[in-house]
């Protein structure tokens, strides 16, 4: 997981735990405290991440005595600091459902049910997808990113140049009506006062 997470909205506190913990820099004693704090409920959360927003808010508050309120203002800043938890359960709840169809098997060999057994070990390889064939993959090395060549030439699109940009802006001013301005120069960029 990336350690670059976007602190601009972080309170003053919770960047100098931020700092604390990704940079090494020294903290005051409260931040460190509450750092402390963070890494203990985001290391819960890891554990099990099927946790609700209230029962880890509920685990601040009991726990590191936080009030309603700072609890989820801590929880808010645990996820913009170390990432919400809950977006990568998948790989998580992948991994339990082997280890459920693991014990199922090994309490159908220990009770000598064979069918159940079998069972399982059907449901496993379904599930890890074992009776299919692993897909190949893609050799990154043999792909050839298509070269470009910028150019100003429109004939490149299939297009016929203008020619004379100036004779058709007066025709064009002429055939529309449009009286151009003469007072309206093209000129080259230049600084003034400095700027």
């Amino acid at each position: 997981m990336s350690k670059q997470r976007n602190t601009e909205d972080l309170p003053a506190l919770a960047e100098e735990v931020f700092a604390a913990m990704y940079e090494g820099k020294a903290v005051s004693p409260r931040a460190e405290q509450l750092r402390a704090v963070y890494e203990d409920i985001y290391a819960r959360m890891r554990e099990n991440p099927s946790l609700t927003d209230s029962q880890l808010t509920r685990m601040l508050r009991e726990t590191h005595g936080r009030s309603r309120r700072q609890a989820y203002r801590d929880l808010a800043n645990i996820k913009a600091m170390m990432g919400n938890v809950r977006q990568a359960s998948r790989e998580w709840h992948q991994y339990t459902f082997n280890e459920m169809i693991k014990r199922a098997y090994q309490d159908a060999l220990e009770k000598e049910n064979i069918p159940a057994a079998i069972q399982a070990a059907s449901a496993y390889a379904r599930f890890n997808q074992l009776d299919k064939p692993e897909a190949q993959t893609v050799d990154w090395g043999q792909l050839v990113p298509q070269s470009f060549e910028p150019t100003m030439d429109v004939a490149a699109l299939g297009l016929e140049g203008v020619g004379d940009v100036e004779a058709l802006r007066e025709k064009l001013a002429k055939e529309f009506g449009v009286a151009r301005r003469r007072d309206v120069i093209d000129t080259e960029a230049r600084e003034v006062d400095g700027h």
